[in-house]
């Protein structure tokens, strides 16, 4: 493990968000594609799990670059967590100006601002329990590997 300070926890932030808007922009190309075709897939289940793959990916760039601690994960997962929050925040907006009525109707039953803040922490606790459980596995399978401790 190379023990480089120059790779910060920022820099795989950087990396993190711009792969999984990568990511995810290809997911909703699928999912658009299938639902033309008559195919309904469970999104959630699918956006959870696209979360939890570029994690993966993202957390083990990071561990392979230095070490890390379980403030490192910790700072990681809150960023994780920080960085799809808002894109998925990004992307229910942008799909209520696409279609209004979904926008209309919300807007109607007086509720918007308690929907939005209910939806966002819901989405924060699970995107930030998924990112710090993914983070935990991969420092057990390193250090099962290395024959060492971790600090989990």
């Amino acid at each position: 493990m190379n023990d480089t300070p120059t790779y910060t926890v920022a820099a795989n932030l950087r990396w993190f968000g711009l792969f999984y808007v990568a990511a995810v922009v290809v997911l909703v190309v699928i999912v658009g594609v299938l639902q033309t075709m008559g195919v309904e897939l469970p999104t959630t289940g699918l956006g959870i799990g696209l979360f939890a793959g570029v994690v993966a990916a993202a957390g083990q760039r990071f561990a392979t670059r230095r070490a890390w601690t379980s403030r490192d994960r910790n700072l990681l997962a809150l960023g994780y967590m920080i960085v799809a929050a808002s894109i998925s925040c990004l992307v229910a907006a942008s799909l209520i100006v696409v279609d209004s009525s979904t926008y209309d109707e919300i807007a109607r039953s007086g509720a918007l601002a308690g929907m939005a803040v209910l939806v966002v922490a819901v989405v924060g606790a699970i995107y930030f329990v998924t990112a710090r459980l993914t983070l935990r596995l991969i420092a057990r399978q390193l250090a099962a590997k290395i024959g060492g401790t971790h600090d989990a």
